[in-house]
């Protein structure tokens, strides 16, 4: 036979950290999550970047593409549509990748011991708010690197059908 399951008096229930422990626990989960949010930021920068550079290192090459292109005077127009698109796009790039503050997770030990708190609590706090604020200007600066090279790629993208279309509609092409 099967035994039931005695539910007459439930075993209490373990609530965790209560009360002025609470504020405690929250601030030392704000700091964990900060640094897990600030170390994710920091990736996704260096994978933009890298992407970034990647075009760049298209686009520079492409410039003198276009110079000679320009240079054969059958394909001028083409040329300076070229020319020009890529290097907007070059500027975007170098724009988006220019240095520009960026805050990483942690603290300098001097830092730390300069907190003027004298408690853990209100020491954790401290940090949080700081890591809050690193957040913020971060996704700032993500946001604009965003749009930069949003940009870029659409510039580097839309350039050579209009240099093609222009290139046929020309009056500068040569009559040969």
């Amino acid at each position: 036979m099967s035994e039931k399951a005695d539910h007459s008096s439930p075993a209490p229930l373990d609530m965790g950290k209560k009360s002025n422990e609470i504020r405690l626990w929250k601030a030392n989960q704000a700091v964990r999550h900060g640094e897990l949010r600030l170390a994710a930021q920091s990736t996704a920068l260096t994978g933009a970047q890298t992407r970034a550079t990647s075009l760049l290192t298209w686009v520079v090459p492409l410039m003198g593409v276009s110079l000679g292109i320009i240079l054969n005077k059958d394909y001028i127009a083409a040329g300076w549509v070229l020319l020009t698109g890529n290097a907007v796009t070059a500027v975007l790039c170098a724009t988006a990748l220019a240095p520009t503050a960026w805050s990483e997770a942690g603290f300098k030990p001097v830092e730390v011991l300069d907190i003027p708190y004298d408690s853990e609590l209100l020491c954790q706090e401290a940090v949080a708010v700081t890591y809050q604020e690193s957040i913020q200007k971060n996704d700032r600066r993500m946001k604009k690197f965003t749009r930069l090279m949003q940009g870029a790629w659409w510039v580097f993208l839309i350039t050579p059908p209009i240099a093609g279309l222009l290139q046929f509609c020309s009056p500068l092409k040569s009559m040969h």
